[in-house]
């Protein structure tokens, strides 16, 4: 029996690069989708998304939307959470689409257990109810495979060869480098030192 077909929600973050990299190793992979909402880190992001799409072998999609960007657009240089309220709903729904349209049977979407602090729909309990949701009216399933797992844990998913450098974690880039003080460089650092707060 042949194993569901998988489009992943590919931001060029470390987690959805490691949950593409999961489908790729489980042979369900089909498909990518970037999603420029309006974030700060578009480009960059793009840039980390394309260069993993070429590792993996699979065309990164494109779709252009627009939502409220909360925290998102605080200053460079701020610390704290990036809140976008609803952004999730939207990509998911944007990704479901497309799994419509194409045949493909599962969207996937990077989220790790630390995501849950700041994010409701980072929660499994919530992917669990947009699941059951999606199933239901179109027939596809919504997951989030590392939902469970640490940031760390993704960063081993990768692969000791996938250089870190060319993923964006980072929420508010400044002049294209990251800008260390958003929860995304936060986490990112903690994980690749001792101090990965999630286990």
């Amino acid at each position: 029996m042949m194993a569901d077909t998988v489009i992943v929600l590919l931001s060029g973050g470390v987690d959805s690069i490691a949950t593409a990299t999961h489908a790729s190793n489980q042979g369900r992979l089909v498909a990518l989708l970037f999603v420029d909402y309006g974030q700060p880190a578009m480009a960059e992001e793009r840039k980390a998304a394309s260069l993993a799409a070429l590792r993996l072998g699979v065309k990164l999609q494109e779709v252009t939307t627009e939502i409220p960007l909360g925290t998102m657009s605080d200053d460079a240089g701020n610390a704290g959470a990036r809140v976008v309220p609803g952004r999730n709903a939207v990509l998911i729904s944007l990704a479901v689409s497309t799994a419509v349209a194409q045949g493909i049977d599962a969207v996937w979407m990077g989220a790790t257990i630390g995501d849950r602090i700041n994010y409701p729909d980072c929660m499994a309990e919530w992917f669990r109810v947009m699941s059951e949701a999606m199933r239901m009216a179109y027939g596809v399933d919504v997951r989030a495979p590392l939902v469970y797992q640490s940031k760390r844990r993704a960063i081993t998913l990768l692969g000791a060869d996938y250089p870190i450098e060319q993923t964006c974690s980072c929420y508010t880039p400044v002049d294209g480098k990251v800008c260390g003080t958003c929860n995304g460089c936060f986490e990112l650092e903690a994980a690749l030192g001792d101090g990965d707060p999630i286990i």
